[in-house]
C-alpha cells in the first residue's frame, strides 16, 4: 500500500498539504524483491491496491512527486506506467474543484482512466497523442471503485455565499443562491426527482447524469466534501441534501447513499495561504475563531508531525471534511430511509 514519507514533509503553507497529503506518497515494493516466488505472487498488488490519483483543478493543489498521479493538463506520471501496469489499476481517487466538477470532470477523468475500454473488456494499449488512455479489444473487464474529493470552500470564492451543490443542474450558482439545492431536496423528500426547467443544452451538462456513460461499472462512490470549519453548518446542509441524491447507471441500476452516518474529519492547516488576500483578512480572522463558539464533537486530527519551526507560528486555519458513501443498487431496491 502507499504511505506518506514523513522524512520529506511538504511545507504546511502549501495548499496541497492536507490530511493524506502531508508528504510525498511512496509505494512499498520491498516485498517483491525478496525472491522470484514472492514476486510472481505479488507483482500486481501495488497497482490493484493503490488508486490512480487525478487532480482536476488549479496546478497549485497538486502535490509533487507522487506515483500513480496525473492531471488532465499533466499526464507525465501515468505515462511512465507500462500498459499492463495501468490496466491493473482498479480504483480512482479524484480531487476536483466544484466549478470543474460542474464543467466536465466526470468525462475527463474517465478518459484518463480508460473506463469505457475497461467496461467493454478491452486491454490497455498505452496512451493516445492527446494523452488519454488507449484500450483495444481483448480480455477481462475491471470493476472500478471511485472517490471524489470536492473542496467547495477551499479556494478564492466569496466567503459570504452559502455553499451549495446539486448534481442535476450543471452549474449550482445559476440562481446565485442555494435555492436550487434546497428545491431538489424538498422534491426528493416527496419521492420525485426535481424539475429545474432546463433546456436541452443545460441537461447535457448535469454532472450527476454522467456516471452512466463514463463510469458504467462503478460499484462504490465516496464523496468527500471540504470547507472552512466556520462554514460547517453550511456544509451540513449540503450533506443533508446529498443523502437523497441518486446517480443513474445502466441496466436499471443507480448509486444511492448507503444509509450510514457521514464520517467527519477536522484538521488544522497553515495560518495563511496564497489565496487569503482574495478572501479578505477580516473574514479570515473571524473564521479562525468561529469554531471556538461552535460546539463540535469532532476532534482535530493529527495529520502530520509538528516541526520545530512551526511551534511559534500564527494560529492555524481549521477545515472540516465530511464524506458519504454511495453504492450500486437496483433502482427499485430503494431501501434508504428518507427521514434525514
Amino acid at each position: 500500500m502507499g504511505y506518506e514519507d514523513f522524512n520529506a514533509l511538504y511545507p504546511i503553507h502549501k495548499s496541497y498539504a492536507r490530511p493524506g497529503q502531508a508528504a510525498p506518497l511512496r509505494i512499498a515494493v520491498n516485498l517483491l524483491l525478496t525472491c522470484r516466488a514472492v514476486y510472481l505472487e505479488t507483482f500486481l498488488v501495488p497497482f490493484q491496491a493503490n488508486p490512480m490519483v487525478v487532480f482536476d483543478g488549479h496546478p497549485d493543489v497538486v502535490p509533487p512527486g507522487n506515483p500513480l498521479q496525473c492531471t488532465p493538463s499533466n499526464l507525465r506520471l501515468c505515462r511512465k506506467l507500462r500498459p499492463w501496469q495501468f490496466a491493473n489499476i482498479t480504483s480512482v481517487d479524484m480531487s476536483v474543484q466544484q466549478f470543474m466538477l460542474e464543467g466536465g470532470s466526470i468525462e475527463r477523468v474517465s478518459r484518463l482512466s480508460g473506463n469505457k475500454g475497461r467496461h467493454e473488456g478491452h486491454e490497455a494499449r498505452g496512451f493516445t497523442l492527446a494523452g488519454y488512455a488507449s484500450f483495444g479489444p481483448a480480455k477481462e473487464a475491471i470493476t472500478p471503485v471511485g472517490e471524489i474529493t470536492l473542496r467547495p470552500g477551499a479556494g478564492p470564492i466569496d466567503p459570504h455565499d452559502a455553499l451549495r451543490l446539486e448534481p442535476m443542474i450543471n452549474v449550482t450558482d445559476r440562481r446565485e443562491t442555494s435555492a436550487a439545492m434546497l428545491e431538489g431536496y424538498e422534491a426528493r423528500k416527496e419521492g420525485r426527482e426535481p424539475d429545474f426547467d432546463l433546456d436541452e443544452f443545460e441537461k447535457q451538462g448535469r454532472w450527476g447524469m454522467q456516471f452512466a456513460e463514463y463510469w458504467p461499472d462503478l460499484q462504490t462512490l465516496e464523496l468527500v466534501l471540504e470547507t472552512y470549519v466556520a462554514k460547517e453548518n453550511q456544509l451540513d446542509s449540503v450533506v443533508k441534501c446529498a443523502k437523497l441524491w441518486t446517480f443513474p447507471l445502466n441496466d436499471g441500476k443507480q448509486l444511492e447513499w448507503n444509509g450510514k452516518q457521514e464520517s467527519s474529519v477536522r484538521w488544522c492547516g497553515a495560518g495563511e495561504y496564497s489565496y487569503d488576500s482574495e478572501l479578505g483578512m477580516d473574514w479570515l480572522i473571524d473564521q479562525a475563531h468561529a469554531h471556538k463558539s461552535r460546539g463540535t464533537d469532532t476532534p482535530v486530527t493529527q495529520w502530520r508531525p509538528t516541526t520545530s519551526d512551526e511551534a511559534n507560528t500564527e494560529p492555524a486555519q481549521e477545515f472540516v471534511m465530511k464524506s458519504l458513501i454511495f453504492t450500486r443498487r437496483r433502482s427499485v431496491d430503494a431501501t434508504v430511509s428518507l427521514d434525514v
